[in-house]
């Protein structure tokens, strides 16, 4: 075998002058701009799941030096196996962990990767997983038998696993995988899913009783029905007043019919309105709160397309734009994991289309700026609102930052920071990057940051400073002690409060929960 390429992401850096602008002319739109200024707000936030980005991986791609690389190069920690629709297709405990992947015909083929190969490399990588259980077999002896296999012979012990995926487009529900013909089309109501899901989590839970389920993989026809597939698997696995499920996972994709009916333009348009990630999180959310309060909710399936539909946008800079968006939204949320699709294989957005391949751009947004951010997260206005501008702030170890996105594809965005709250007089660094560039460039000031800035079409736009955010108001907060409204808290936190390394606490006063930084200033309050 030839030996398989590291890959590292060449970021160029560049001292900050007076008066440059990081980003190039705005391209497109005859150079029109829109002027906002921009505020980090003290008012919401929250903390981020130490899950939160995540990625698909698939029995049908490699596991080498190459693919390890790539993952140990981000922050992603969370790998959702078997991605997508193989799901339900594949035996990976089969010939001894080899694994097989049945066709709609009932013929099967040999996985790439073997299951024991999987584990190993995922254990190198340190990270945790989602393994999805095949259940359009509605077998759950079989997948009770999979878990104790797996926990036994692998030592892997994912931190969930997922009952199906995409039950909604199933076609050979309730029949083996020997008896699969093309010609089949039987798929479940929502509560005979429901009904298969607890049944599952019976079985898994005999097997292991600690194993946390999630009921749902995703539905598989957007989010017209997904709350009322969300409600009746949860209300199903309630027994004896207590939840079988641990939570469960949706999908979310841009809805429409893909090229070439539809622009790159529309495609970015899906950000906002009832399809948006950030409409479906919320409806999901309360959905979820509605029956279960301690389940959690992930979107483990994220990106443009699965398939060749959007293959221009997915294959382009777009890609990285729209995910970078997603990943703010995804944040604001509050959900538990935004998995990306896919890392490896024939799908236009993957990180890579082949072992030793050059990454997609959207590669080195995960590598360079993703890693940047913070577990802690505030949000941020925009006066007056721009579409398609998405920005947040986040506070950790690697100092507080600003991230913005402009997802458009004709208008450039001037930014002033002057009021915004972040420290553009201490020290910092700033990460530009258009679709000019193949990655993006890194630039620092030693004082007297910039307070103007031009995001070009399609522009990202990251800075981080060591110095904390400089936010003038502090919310009031009813019933809370006298004092608490003020930036300097007062009373002081309970004393033996437990601090996190990242110097912050959450103090419970009553409602709302309110987030201390060490010292006692107000952060946030959720």
């Amino acid at each position: 075998m030839a030996a398989l390429l590291a890959v590292v992401i060449v970021v160029a850096a560049v001292e900050f002058v007076p008066g440059l602008l990081l980003f190039g002319a705005p391209g497109g739109g005859g150079g029109v701009t829109a002027h906002t200024a921009l505020t980090i707000s003290s008012r919401g936030g929250g903390m981020v799941s130490d899950q939160f980005l995540g990625l698909n991986v698939r029995p049908d791609a490699s596991f080498g030096t190459y693919e390890q690389s790539l993952v140990l190069g981000t922050t992603v920690t969370l790998l959702r196996w078997p991605g997508g629709g193989l799901a339900d297709r594949y035996n990976g405990t089969a010939f001894g962990g080899q694994g097989v992947i049945y066709n709609d015909d009932g013929t099967n083929y040999t996985a790439t990767a073997t299951l024991t190969s999987f584990a190993a490399w995922c254990l190198s990588v340190r990270c945790s997983v989602i393994y999805t259980l095949p259940a359009e077999i509605a077998n759950p002896s079989a997948a009770a038998y999979m878990v104790a296999w797996i926990e036994g012979h692998l030592g892997l012990h994912p931190a969930y696993w997922e009952v199906g995926n995409e039950p909604a487009l199933w076609t050979h529900f309730g029949i083996p995988w020997s008896g699969w013909s093309t010609s089949q089309a039987i798929s479940p109501t929502a509560s005979a899913f429901a009904s298969l899901a607890e049944s599952y989590a019976i079985a898994i839970h005999r097997v292991d009783p600690t194993a946390r389920i999630l009921g749902m993989g995703g539905l598989g026809k957007g989010g017209s029905q997904e709350r009322a597939w969300i409600n009746t698997t949860l209300q199903d696995g309630l027994q004896a007043g207590v939840e079988s499920f641990a939570g469960v996972a949706v999908h979310v994709y841009p809805p429409g019919a893909g090229y070439p009916g539809e622009s790159d333009e529309q495609v970015y348009a899906s950000l906002s309105g009832s399809s948006s990630l950030t409409s479906r999180l919320g409806a999901d959310w309360a959905a979820v709160r509605s029956t279960c309060g301690g389940c959690v909710l992930l979107a483990d399936e994220v990106g443009a397309g699965t398939g060749n539909t959007l293959s221009s946008f997915m294959t382009g800079f777009p890609m990285t734009s729209f995910t970078a968006a997603e990943v703010i939204q995804g944040m604001e949320s509050n959900v538990t994991s935004l998995d990306y699709f896919v890392l490896e294989g024939g799908y236009p957005g993957a990180w890579t289309p082949a072992p030793g391949a050059n990454p997609h751009e959207v590669y080195a947004l995960y590598q360079t700026l993703l890693a940047k951010l913070g577990p802690t997260w505030l949000p941020v206005v925009a006066n007056p609102s721009v579409p398609n501008l998405f920005a947040i702030a986040t506070s950790g170890p690697a100092g507080d930052v600003l991230f913005v996105v402009n997802c458009d594809q004709n208008r450039s965005v001037g930014l002033d920071l002057a009021g915004s709250g972040f420290p553009l007089a201490s020290a910092g660094s700033a990460w530009s990057w258009g679709s000019s560039s193949t990655t993006p460039t890194g630039s620092s000031w030693s004082q007297g940051g910039p307070t103007s800035w031009t995001l070009a079409p399609e522009g990202l736009l990251l800075l981080v400073s060591s110095s904390p955010f400089q936010l003038t108001a502090a919310p009031t907060l009813a019933g809370a002690p006298a004092g608490v409204a003020s930036a300097s808290l007062q009373p002081p936190p309970p004393s033996g409060l437990s601090w996190t390394s990242e110097g912050l606490a959450f103090w419970q006063l009553s409602e709302p929960q309110v987030l201390l930084s060490r010292g006692g200033r107000l952060a946030a309050f959720i």
